[in-house]
């Protein structure tokens, strides 16, 4: 998806990570995340975005998600892991619109006849 939505030659470079005081809920068939203190998110991270990318992204996610600087601890090149400044869409819809639930992209891709 973000090699779409960002028109990207090759698959951009993922790092492990994990987000510290937020929590993944669903707007409808959505992920969403949400500030939620003691929780973590695990993820994956995309270095080295532009701000030419920022604005692609931004205008994938809708107004219903506000980009946000947050924290994220990575795992670099040696395993070691660190972290790094970085920015996270997080919701800032109706919190009444979210529900609890798992967000499984590839089951999202099949449903959604991408993959």
């Amino acid at each position: 998806m973000l090699r779409e939505i960002l028109d990207l030659e090759q698959r951009p470079t993922f790092r492990t990570a994990r987000m510290i005081g937020y929590k993944l809920r669903l707007w409808g068939q959505y992920p969403a995340l949400v500030h939620e203190p003691g929780e973590v998110v695990h993820g994956l991270a995309f270095d080295k975005a532009t701000e030419l990318d920022a604005q692609k992204l931004a205008a994938y996610e809708t107004n219903n998600y506000q980009s946000t600087p947050c924290n994220i601890e990575a795992l670099d090149s040696n395993g070691q892991e660190t972290t790094l400044e970085g920015y996270v869409f997080k919701y800032c819809g109706d919190p009444l619109e979210l529900s609890d639930g798992s967000f499984d992209l590839d089951v999202w891709l099949a449903q959604m006849r991408r993959k």
